[in-house]
Formats: C-alpha cells, structure tokens, sequence
C-alpha cells in the first residue's frame, strides 16, 4: 500500500455485527490505487451479511469505506458511515 493510502473498512457497528462470524470471499475491489476483499459473513444464529463499498474517497487520502447489507439485499442503515465520519478520517472539512 502506498503513502497516503488507506483502508476504512467496516465501521464499529459493522464490526460487532459480523464479530465471530464464518467468512467467504466474494470478490476483491479494485479501488483507486489500492484493493480490497469483500466478504460474506455467516453469523452465529445464521444471519447473512453481505459487505459492499459504500464509499471510495480519492483526495487527499484514497480511502474505501465499507457497510453491510443484510439476506434480502438491503443495506443495514447502521453500518452506514455518516459523511462526518468519512471527512473525519479523509481529513476533509466537513461543513453540516
């Protein structure tokens, strides 16, 4: 991975969600200049979540933000980076 280059991923609710879950490998994303695995996840009580890219940011940092859906296809609102959160990390000011 290059300078400037980094890799969000799931946020912290995301995280707990799939915490001890079986995994598989659904594809990799190919970013702006980095790539990323994207997974399915089988939790313990057989929930299935999906990760997606939900955001891919190129300046001043490239940054790949990621969230669930869930078995029907839907995103999970809750592991759903807020812009706030995204600028945050990208060091983007962010005007609310």
């Amino acid at each position: 991975m290059a300078l400037n280059e980094s890799i969000a991923g799931l946020n912290a609710v995301a995280r707990k969600l799939v915490q001890g879950a079986a995994f598989k490998l659904v594809e990799t994303h190919r970013g702006y200049s980095v790539a990323y695995d994207i997974y399915r996840f089988t939790s313990r009580d057989g929930r299935v979540f999906t990760e997606f890219v939900q955001a891919e940011h190129s300046a001043p940092n490239s940054v790949i933000f990621c969230a669930l859906r869930g078995e029907d296809g839907k995103e999970i609102p809750e592991t759903l980076w807020s812009d706030k959160e995204m600028a945050d990390i990208c060091g983007i000011r962010y005007a609310s």
